[in-house]
Order: structure tokens, then C-alpha cells, then sequence
């Protein structure tokens, strides 16, 4: 197996092939809106938000079973509002 890759590696490698290349950033020449450049930074409007996870399982050893509860907390630091998360 080892073999077969390094010589598809050495083949690919000969004919020039560069995957960096081949995929190269859209420039759209403008910002996508106010939360997202075109270049993928963050725009002026741009705000992160934040999910904090606590979750508590227990495990049966004499069944097969697993229970637990989890809390999920979502903070939405932006001014729009999220219809479905």
C-alpha cells in the first residue's frame, strides 16, 4: 500500500500538480455584508458568539444503557435574531 501511494505521489509530483494552486480564493472585490468581508476577515459588524456545553451521563453497567442530560447556553452577540439554531 505504502508503494502504491508514493508512486501516485511521485507520479502527481511529475506532471506538475499543485494543490494550492488549483484552489484559489473568489475575489468578490467588495464586502459580502457588513458581518463578513469577501476575504473571509470579520467586518465592522462582525460579533462572536458563544455556546457554553454541561453535560452529566451515567452509565449501567449491568445494561447496555446510557443516560444523561445536557444544558446548552447560546449567547447571540449579534443584533439580528437566530429563527432556528
Amino acid at each position: 500500500m505504502k508503494r502504491a501511494l508514493r508512486r501516485l505521489a511521485t507520479a502527481a509530483g511529475a506532471q506538475g500538480y499543485q494543490p494550492r494552486e488549483m484552489v484559489t480564493q473568489f475575489d468578490m472585490g467588495q464586502p459580502v455584508n457588513r458581518y463578513s468581508n469577501a476575504n473571509g476577515l470579520p467586518g465592522l459588524d462582525y460579533r462572536r458568539n458563544r455556546a457554553d456545553y454541561e453535560s452529566r451521563e451515567a452509565l449501567d453497567l449491568k445494561t447496555p444503557k446510557i443516560a444523561g442530560i445536557a444544558t446548552i447556553t447560546y449567547a447571540n452577540n449579534r443584533p439580528d435574531t437566530f429563527d432556528v439554531l
